[in-house]
């Protein structure tokens, strides 16, 4: 893969960019495994943040699904507690947010590192049984290829429910990218 095509994925975008914040990646760990654990203390999904007591109103949760960008998930968890992204916050003290935010903040950091990244979308059938969940998980260039990445999942996760596969370096047929789903039902629906 050229260099020129790998560099638009070092960058930042709108979306990735932590703008005055980047000083909150100084000492991060740069591992995947280091990266994400991180971001599990740093962010927490809604139906996890239920079931730890967190009661939220759905105000709340909607205004904080809705962050957008880094800057703005980082800004609302400096707001929380400054203490930069700290591995003892509290439950109560995190963002409350989806997989695409725990993906564009894994993300974020890997390109600060000069890593490639990209969010990519599509289906988990690992998430629930019987049942391909809408999902988005990253890819990082690393090795010489992409590695397809679960931010928003852990390992002790995935082998919970049966599975046995790394979430730093997922087999393809662990996730569905969007298009080629897409393509499948099409071809299911329009047989040449």
């Amino acid at each position: 893969m050229g260099t020129n095509h790998l560099d638009r994925f070092r960058h930042f975008s709108t979306y990735s960019d932590p703008g005055g914040y980047a000083f909150l990646y100084e000492g991060l760990p740069t591992t995947p495994e280091g990266i994400s654990q991180i971001i599990h203390t740093q962010l927490i999904h809604p139906a996890a943040a239920r079931a730890t007591g967190i009661k939220l109103t759905n105000e709340q949760e909607r205004d904080e699904l809705n962050l957008l960008t880094v800057t703005e998930i980082l800004t609302k968890l400096q707001q929380r507690r400054p203490t930069g992204l700290s591995t003892d916050r509290k439950p109560d003290q995190r963002v409350v947010t989806n997989c695409r935010r725990h993906a564009l903040i894994m993300a974020s950091v890997l390109k600060s590192q000069g890593v490639p990244a990209r969010l990519r979308c599509g289906f988990a059938p690992y998430l629930k049984d019987g049942f391909s969940c809408d999902h988005t998980v990253l890819e990082a260039w690393i090795d010489e290829r992409w590695r397809l990445m679960d931010a928003d999942a852990t390992n002790e996760y995935v082998r919970d429910r049966g599975y046995n596969f790394d979430v730093y370096d997922m087999p393809p047929e662990m996730f569905n990218l969007g298009g080629e789903a897409w393509l499948r039902a099409r071809q299911r629906l329009d047989p040449a």
